[in-house]
């Protein structure tokens, strides 16, 4: 099965595409998978840095637009580069866990025909993707990542929408949708838009547990006045096309996550894999208790959840 890699970058090459790159090519190498980076109108010096580093690497399709054509543009430039039955979408702002591709391309090679989107966990997302309770620092995620990746739980999980820092598209999806929808210009709420158009052609997506990748999270913006309007418009937007599409707090998401894995029949699994799906739900439970609502209420709510989880995963490990 071949298998293309779409990094879109934008300014601070040093600190984000370079990082990507760098934890996925020799990955990419193993699995003789195309990677194709594109420096989406860089502002700063990106564009002659990722120049001089690609040229280390051959088998780089390196990449330049004069203009930002925004997330949406950015990636339906790259998609149209590359024929691979699958294409993983990648945000420069990542850095993949050791081994990550290969599991990725293991699970694609499996789902059935209907699945048309896969996305990794990682510690920073607006879905049942995340796990928080990893730490705050890039070295310190990916330390603690050392301690519950390196076993298989084998789970692939139902996602009710993906996030696309990082997702592995089905190329014969992407073609019957024409791609993300460019009415979101720089960015925000294309991935919950293609997720519901998936989702109306009869496709599912799922969440690959054993696949990790880093998040720095919105390195383009963050935080700014541009990052607050661009998310107003963009909701506003993504609302009246999808008026019905669930709009669930992170924390709901995991929570029914959390639920789904806690009602799994896991008689065919070894002890192995037993031991990996107790590890994550253990860490998945402690990102909830984490992830506090505001208002004495509903904290008084949620911390009654978090219990109830609690006590339903401790009678989970006595029946396995």
């Amino acid at each position: 099965m071949d298998i293309d890699l779409y990094v879109l970058g934008y300014k601070k090459f040093a600190t984000t595409t370079e990082k990507c790159i760098r934890s996925l090519i020799s990955q990419a190498q193993q699995l003789e998978a195309s990677v194709y980076v594109l420096d989406n109108g860089s502002p700063d010096n990106s564009p002659e840095l990722q120049k001089k580093f690609c040229e280390a690497f051959p088998q780089i399709h390196d990449l330049y637009s004069e203009k930002n054509l925004g997330y949406a543009g950015g990636m339906n430039f790259l998609a149209s580069q590359g024929t691979g039955e699958w294409f993983i979408l990648v945000g420069s702002d990542t850095v993949f866990y050791p081994d990550s591709l290969v599991r990725f391309k293991e699970v694609l090679k499996k789902v059935p025909a209907n699945v048309g989107i896969v996305g990794p966990v990682t510690n920073s997302a607006g879905t049942a993707q995340c796990i928080e309770s990893l730490g705050t620092t890039h070295q310190e995620v990916l330390d603690r990542a050392e301690q519950y990746f390196s076993q298989s739980t084998n789970l692939l999980l139902p996602l009710y929408r993906a996030d696309f820092f990082c997702v592995a598209i089905r190329r014969t999806l992407w073609d019957q949708l024409g791609g993300l929808d460019l009415i979101y210009g720089l960015g925000y709420y294309e991935d919950f838009d293609f997720s519901m158009r998936a989702k109306q052609l009869g496709y599912s997506c799922l969440m690959v547990e054993d696949v990790f990748v880093f998040h720095q999270g919105s390195a383009s913006f963050k935080g700014s006045l541009e990052q607050s309007l661009l998310l107003k418009r963009n909701k506003n937007i993504f609302k009246n096309k999808f008026p019905r599409a669930q709009m669930r707090h992170v924390r709901l998401d995991v929570y029914q996550t959390i639920q789904w894995i806690l009602d799994l029949q896991l008689e065919t699994c070894d002890q192995l894999h037993v031991d990996a799906i107790s590890n994550h739900l253990q860490l998945r439970i402690e990102s909830l208790a984490q992830n506090i609502p505001k208002g004495w209420i509903k904290k008084m709510i949620w911390k009654y959840r978090v219990q109830s989880l609690y006590k339903k995963y401790h009678d989970w490990q006595r029946q396995n």
